[in-house]
């Protein structure tokens, strides 16, 4: 990703000025043919805008670095034990159940067969 520029551009061969043409070195659109004598002119050198220049990979690979890494867990509404979930029998993926576990209310706990909570937690946090 990166940069997108629309260009007013004068051929230097025949002198056209041809509007609205699109510059987009990240997406590979760095020539242009003139309309008038089909001269294709280099639009990297025309402008002086590089790939670098317009690119903004760095930036975008500094703002997911910095997003912690999500998984959604089940949470138990008896227990509150977490876990991965499982489909009910007639569900409809929109609900889960926790996976079977037991708990100081049984083995299994109840919670096992009621609707549990949806809940992101980091990757690797275990609770």
């Amino acid at each position: 990703m990166g940069n997108r520029y629309i260009l007013t551009v004068i051929c230097p061969e025949c002198g056209l000025e041809d509007d609205d043409v699109y510059y987009a070195p990240t997406r590979r659109f760095t020539a242009h043919k003139c309309s008038g004598c089909g001269f294709e002119i280099n639009l990297e050198e025309y402008t002086g805008i590089t790939y670098e220049d317009a690119s903004n990979r760095q930036e975008l690979e500094q703002i997911v670095s910095e997003i912690p890494k999500m998984v959604t867990r089940f949470k138990c509404v008896i227990c509150g034990k977490l876990t991965a979930g499982k489909i009910p029998p007639d569900g409809d993926l929109s609900e889960r159940y926790p996976r079977r576990h037991g708990s100081k209310y049984g083995n299994p706990c109840p919670g096992c067969f009621q609707f549990a909570k949806w809940v992101d937690v980091e990757k690797g946090e275990k609770k």
